[in-house]
């Protein structure tokens, strides 16, 4: 069965540097990059606005009609991360998240690596929120079986929590056979992550408490990048050397 694996668009709002006062203007210019209609397939748009200094209206206007056309599905199954540079412009677009309940998310910028640390702006629960970070962390999808049995709960709370994240707009469901399970896809994941890294229900990682108990104490879900020096660096050189990955 053919899955519609999501892609992810970059949009840069504003072109260069400099003010953006005109809400009238900021709407053309949010309609130009996100036009108001369904895409054919899940996609996360990435909303570059670092390049401008929106005016509060200006903000309001972009950030309050992005975040009910998500709800409303008008772009279909699209998700949308807001990366901003400015702390006291992603203040602005946490207070209105909050405030209005927008189902987006806000990154310090366009960068792949903040994207996958985008934080949710709208009203999730604390637990909510944990199950977005721990499906990141088992490789970006997972179906209900799969993340029950890495962090440790019950199918039947796992599956609550998916289906709210989902609900609220949070997460795209890809639909399998029944007896494969549909796989829930944390949008702010790369498409790598996602082929190579979705969870099956045959194939569980063990609940950090199992591995606590066993003494390992590192985090095996962890993806973020590492940076060597000095002699590890030069003994993973070598490594990849004897691979043929490297000259």
């Amino acid at each position: 069965m053919a899955i519609a694996v999501p892609s992810r668009q970059l949009r840069f709002l504003g072109g260069t540097s400099g003010r953006l006062d005109d809400r009238h203007h900021a709407a053309e210019l949010r309609d130009r990059q996100l036009p108001p209609t369904a895409w054919s397939a899940p996609t996360t748009a990435v909303l570059d606005i670092s390049g401008s200094q929106p005016s509060s209206a200006a903000l309001r206007e972009i950030v309050l009609t992005l975040g009910q056309r998500v709800r409303g599905k008008v772009y279909g199954d699209m998700k949308i991360v807001i990366a901003v540079e400015d702390e006291a412009i992603a203040e602005v677009v946490r207070l209105l998240g909050r405030e209005y309940d927008l189902p987006l998310f806000l990154a310090r910028s366009s960068r792949p690596e903040d994207i996958e640390q985008a934080e949710p702006v709208g009203d999730l629960t604390r637990g909510e929120r944990e199950t977005l970070d721990e499906l990141r962390e088992v490789g970006g999808g997972a179906t209900v079986a799969a993340l029950a049995g890495a962090i440790g709960i019950g199918a039947s709370a796992a599956n609550n929590r998916l289906t709210n994240l989902e609900r609220k707009g949070y997460v795209y469901r890809l639909k399998r056979a029944r007896s494969h399970g549909d796989i829930y896809v944390d949008p702010r994941a790369s498409v790598e992550e996602l082929v190579f890294g979705a969870v099956e229900a045959t194939d569980v990682p063990p609940p950090r408490s199992a591995l606590l108990e066993a003494g390992i104490r590192s985090n095996p879900y962890d993806r973020s990048r590492i940076d060597l020096s000095g002699e590890a660096a030069e003994r993973a050189a070598e490594i990849l050397r004897r691979r043929g990955k490297a000259k």
